[in-house]
C-alpha cells in the first residue's frame, strides 16, 4: 500500500495489505502478522522474530493490514526499522480452528547517506563572522550512497521557528547569515541535510558564530 517495494525507506510508513480471494474468504476467522530479521552466524543465515512488534506497528496484528516503520526521532537518526537489513514480513490467516493459509514478504531497508573518507562530511568556512556582511561557505561534500541522486537541504533555527535558506542538487552555497543568539555568545545552529532519491537523510549541526556588528 505504502513504501513497500523490495528496498524501503526506514524514514517513511510501510503499509501492506493480504487481499483474499475465492469462496473460502468469508470464512477468515483470524490474521496473525510477524516480523523477523535475518541475522547471519558464520556461513549461515538466521531469522529471528522481533518481539515487540505489537509496540512499533501502527495497525492491529489481527487484521488483514500492517503499518510499520515511524520516525521515532529524526534529530537523532533513530527508526523503527533499522537501515541496511533484510526484513521478513509473515502472515497466517485461518479459515478455521485447523485450516489456515501463510503467505510472507521480503524487503530489503535503505541506509541513508554515509560518509567514509576523512575528507568527507559538512563543512562552513569561516565559523565566525558578522550578520549580512560576512559570506558564508557551506557545503557536505564526499557522502556515499547506492540510490542517486544526492540532494541537499541547509537550514539555520530562529526564534521563529526552521529557517530553509537551501535546498536542492548543488551541495555548496554561499550565504549571509543572521546574528546568532546573543545568550549563547551569538551562537548561530545550521542544520545540514544530506537526502538520497528516498528521502533518507543524514544530518549534522554545525554552530557558526555570527555577531552583530556596531557602529
Amino acid at each position: 500500500m505504502a513504501n513497500c517495494e523490495y528496498k524501503v525507506s526506514t524514514r517513511r510508513k510501510l503499509a501492506v495489505e493480504k487481499e483474499c480471494t475465492g469462496i473460502s474468504c468469508s470464512t477468515l476467522i483470524k490474521y496473525r502478522w510477524s516480523l523477523y530479521v535475518r541475522l547471519y552466524n558464520s556461513s549461515h543465515q538466521l531469522w529471528t522474530e522481533i518481539m515487540n512488534l505489537d509496540k512499533i506497528a501502527l495497525t492491529s496484528l489481527e487484521g488483514p493490514k500492517l503499518a510499520i516503520g515511524r520516525v521515532e526521532d529524526k534529530s537523532q537518526n533513530q527508526t523503527t526499522l533499522l537501515g541496511d537489513k533484510t526484513y521478513k514480513i509473515h502472515l497466517i490467516a485461518w479459515l478455521d480452528k485447523e485450516n489456515f493459509v501463510a503467505d510472507s514478504y521480503i524487503f530489503h531497508t535503505n541506509l541513508p547517506p554515509v560518509k567514509r573518507a576523512n575528507n568527507s562530511g559538512c563543512f562552513v568556512r569561516p565559523t565566525r563572522g558578522e550578520a549580512i556582511i560576512t559570506e558564508f561557505s557551506i557545503e557536505c561534500v564526499n557522502w556515499e550512497d547506492s540510490d542517486w541522486p544526492l540532494s541537499y537541504q541547509y537550514s539555520y533555527q530562529t526564534s521563529l521557528g526552521v529557517v530553509v535558506f537551501h535546498t536542492g542538487w548543488q551541495s555548496n552555497v554561499t550565504t549571509e547569515l543572521p546574528v546568532g543568539n546573543q545568550t549563547e555568545n551569538y551562537s548561530l545552529s545550521l542544520q545540514l541535510e544530506v537526502k538520497d532519491s528516498f528521502g533518507d537523510s543524514s544530518v549534522e549541526f554545525i554552530a557558526v558564530e555570527v555577531i552583530l556588528l556596531t557602529p
